[in-house]
């Protein structure tokens, strides 16, 4: 969705000025148009200070139930840095594992991945996260306190819609890969 205060940015020398009008609020969203993605997206991380490199994993159970978890107040998907020398797909696994206490999870293919921003420790950073599809039986959860996770839940197909709507851009994304 396109937002109303969206900017377009096309390359051609004016990148860095969209990224610090983005980051001072006067745009609430920029649509890259580039040729090469890759080429693009690293032009949009040399803007930042730091890109700080995440995992986490889209959990359904053999039922269709999805698994989400409530972190300060909003609907998430369990994710997380990932540690030197930790492969992508291991960091999604421990990541979901350590946020919910979910066992018996089974890897999938990578969905996507997302980009966003945010203050740390004084500057602006971007945050690239591998998304992973990933199975496993219905259990008990546990939320991770630690980490500001108030709930951790199996969500049935039919209260997906109410669960939706109070997430992330990004978070819609995913679930949307991995319908």
């Amino acid at each position: 969705m396109l937002g109303h205060n969206a900017k377009y940015a096309f390359f051609n020398g004016d990148l860095p000025d969209t990224v610090l009008e983005f980051e001072e609020g006067l745009e609430d969203e920029i649509i890259l148009n580039c040729e090469d993605l890759e080429a693009g997206l690293e032009q949009v991380k040399a803007c930042y200070h730091q890109v700080i490199l995440a995992a986490g994993g889209l959990v359904k159970t053999p039922e269709g139930k999805t698994l989400f978890i409530n972190r300060l107040g909003k609907w998430d998907l369990p994710k997380g840095k990932v540690e030197h020398g930790e492969t992508m797909d291991t960091a999604a696994l421990r990541e979901v594992e350590e946020e919910t206490g979910l066992q018996n999870i089974t890897l999938g293919p990578l969905l996507l991945k997302t980009y966003h921003t945010y203050g740390y420790h004084g500057h602006q950073v971007i945050k690239e996260t591998w998304w992973y599809a990933m199975t496993a039986p219905e259990q008990r959860l546990t939320a991770q306190s630690e980490e500001d996770i108030t709930q951790a839940l199996w969500i049935a197909p039919a209260e997906l819609d109410n669960t939706l709507a109070d997430t992330y851009g990004n978070i819609l994304l995913v679930v949307e890969a991995g319908r």
